[in-house]
């Protein structure tokens, strides 16, 4: 929801040359690219996106669906989404998962956290609806002494002095959150995929259980996938195959 003449301002306190270089450059679309949309009676793609999501909440607001509506996994970064979720969370018939909201830092933690933090998109949504950490409902169990130990590991860096009065005392709270959990350091990208790909070889040659790998990396994903295809081992990637590949196949 960022007009894109407002691309400026993004770098106001950025003095290094190439940023204006690039600002430059893109004035190019910065100028002419409305006109010309404005001028083929068009929208971009993301402000398609949002108008129609808008409807979406505006439609759910008006009471005009039918069913209960769950939406899950979504943390509200898009302003747009946020204010459809904002619609499903106030409907009767309506459910919003939230996926890993911290509940076990402290206020002082909580009211500290910055925009840098992986939680900040969930604060905001619930300081946006006026609803409380407390108020929000936990599905299923959870490994308490797990998540107790994340919340610390991410403690924003203002009140990071709070471990002074939160670990001490705490040496098998920190055991039992590492138990399972292993580090394994590579010397490249490429050792990191083929030790995760042993390690999902190994899972599923020894048990009978699934295995499943959890990346917003995309290169070490294809990495990975590349690797355990030399056993055989097909990945069911939930990111899709780029259009590129799935063209070549069909060729």
């Amino acid at each position: 929801d960022v007009d894109i003449d407002k691309l400026q301002s993004v770098y106001d306190l950025d003095l290094a040359g190439h940023r204006q270089n690039i600002l430059d450059l893109l004035q190019v679309i910065t100028s002419q690219l409305p006109d010309l949309l404005k001028h083929q009676n068009l929208i971009g793609p993301s402000a398609r996106r949002n108008q129609l999501i808008r409807l979406e909440a505006a439609r759910i607001v008006a009471k005009k669906h039918k069913g209960h509506i769950i939406a899950a996994g979504s943390t509200g970064t898009n302003p747009a989404t946020r204010d459809l979720l904002q619609a499903i969370a106030l409907d009767p018939l309506g459910t919003v998962i939230l996926p890993g909201l911290d509940q076990e830092l402290d206020d002082a933690g909580w009211q500290a956290i910055s925009p840098e933090h992986p939680q900040y998109s969930l604060k905001s949504m619930l300081d946006q609806w006026g609803v409380r950490r407390t108020d929000v409902q936990v599905m299923g169990s959870s490994q308490a002494q797990r998540m107790w130990l994340m919340s610390e590991v991410l403690r924003p860096a203002d009140v990071a002095e709070r471990w002074n009065e939160t670990l001490p005392g705490e040496f098998q709270s920190v055991k039992a959150g590492l138990r399972d959990v292993e580090l394994v350091e590579t010397a490249d990208r490429q050792q990191e995929a083929e030790v995760i790909a042993l390690a999902l070889r190994q899972h599923v040659e020894t048990s009978n259980r699934k295995a499943a790998l959890m990346t917003p990396d995309r290169d070490l994903a294809i990495r990975v996938k590349a690797a355990m295809l030399r056993w055989n081992l097909a990945i069911d990637d939930s990111a899709g195959e780029p259009l590129l590949h799935v063209g070549r196949a069909a060729l």
